[in-house]
């Protein structure tokens, strides 16, 4: 079998890092938050490369990539307005929950995606924004006014 001289690691099936014998340890960069990929190592010598059976690991959470959706509100009447909004296209990872802000001010906190705001003033304008959030984070809509 012989003095292992490299290792050759593939990630995905694509060959990703070559490194010398005397290392152990290698950084892959690039990949994306939390998706699983496939590793292999193959360990080499003068007489060949031997392939290590196939481990799966999943990159950390990162907070939910922006932009986000923007809010959809609807006046329902004089004192109530249902607002709706959209999952992150590109979550990064698990949303835990949603918040929804009116005025700067936590009005919703949970998982559902529409939220109807009530005992509201008649004829005064309301800012609304809403934050997605996995473990890692979270991302900020831009501001809508109803």
């Amino acid at each position: 079998n012989g003095i292992v001289s490299g290792y050759i690691v593939n990630v995905d099936g694509v060959l990703n890092v070559s490194v010398n014998g005397g290392l152990r340890t290698v950084l892959i960069k690039d990949l994306e938050p939390y998706t699983e990929y496939k590793i292999q190592v193959f360990a080499c010598t003068i007489a060949g490369c031997t392939m290590s059976s196939q481990a799966k690991q999943r990159t950390r959470e990162a907070a939910p990539q922006g932009p986000l959706s923007d809010l959809n509100p609807f006046v329902l009447d004089s004192g109530r307005i249902e607002v709706t909004w959209d999952a992150p296209g590109v979550p990064n990872g698990v949303i835990t929950k949603y918040e929804l802000l009116r005025d700067n001010v936590i009005v919703y906190e949970g998982p559902a995606l529409k939220f109807v705001d009530t005992n509201l003033s008649a004829n005064t304008k309301y800012a609304y924004k809403y934050r997605a959030f996995t473990s890692a984070g979270f991302t900020e809509s831009s501001q809508v006014t109803a």
